[in-house]
């Protein structure tokens, strides 16, 4: 059982900042744009930090097809490790 929600997601602006959308537009996520308790961010990080969470599914996918086809040890092991962090294990 999947404990996040199921993917895809996609990411998409709104008036506050970035949020990451489920395929029914619910919001799993959320970026917020500037605050004052971080005024470094900028528009390109903003976007790309949403871009990144928004693909999350798709590389916990990937990663697993990668361990299921590869057996060497340290790719293995560090597959294995950010899975555990994904899904809290």
């Amino acid at each position: 059982m999947n404990k996040h929600t199921l993917g895809p997601w996609r990411d998409e602006w709104d008036c506050t900042g970035w949020a990451i959308l489920n395929g029914e537009a619910t919001c799993v996520a959320e970026c917020p744009g500037k605050t004052a308790n971080d005024p470094s961010l900028n528009d390109q990080v903003e976007e790309a930090n949403a871009r990144l969470i928004a693909s999350a599914p798709e590389l916990l996918f990937a990663l697993r097809y990668i361990m299921e086809q590869q057996h060497i040890g340290h790719i293995h092991d560090t597959a294995s490790a950010a899975i555990a962090k994904a899904e809290d294990e």
